[in-house]
């Protein structure tokens, strides 16, 4: 998977998420997306850290949880069929190691964007 599509599935999470968290409060980004694989049997998957910036008391957790339902129909039509793990973490997390940890140590032997 090239960076371009990889961006391309950065784009369509941020679309959905700019479509409708039903709670102000919150915005949402930057946003990591990286092919990965599963360690068991090898299956690639879309490893995807939302960095959230707000409360966590405004977030809908109900609504994140159906991310990645959302996100598979987009992915399917461009012919991406790798599941969508998201995962959702503090501006201050980011900024204290998240990003370093995720660049140092990738999960897998995978690509990002």
């Amino acid at each position: 998977m090239d960076s371009t599509t990889l961006a391309q599935v950065r784009d369509f999470v941020q679309e959905a998420l700019a479509e409708g968290h039903p709670r102000g409060g919150v915005s949402f980004g930057p946003i990591e997306v990286r092919r990965t694989y599963d360690a068991d049997d090898g299956s690639p998957y879309l490893r995807i850290v939302i960095v959230v910036d707000g409360s966590t008391d405004d977030l809908d957790v109900g609504w994140l949880g159906g991310m990645p339902r959302r996100l598979l129909s987009r992915l399917s039509d461009v012919g991406i069929e790798d599941y969508p793990n998201l995962s959702y973490v503090s501006r201050e997390e980011w900024s204290s190691g998240v990003k370093k940890w995720l660049t140092t140590y990738p999960q897998g032997n995978g690509e990002s964007c």
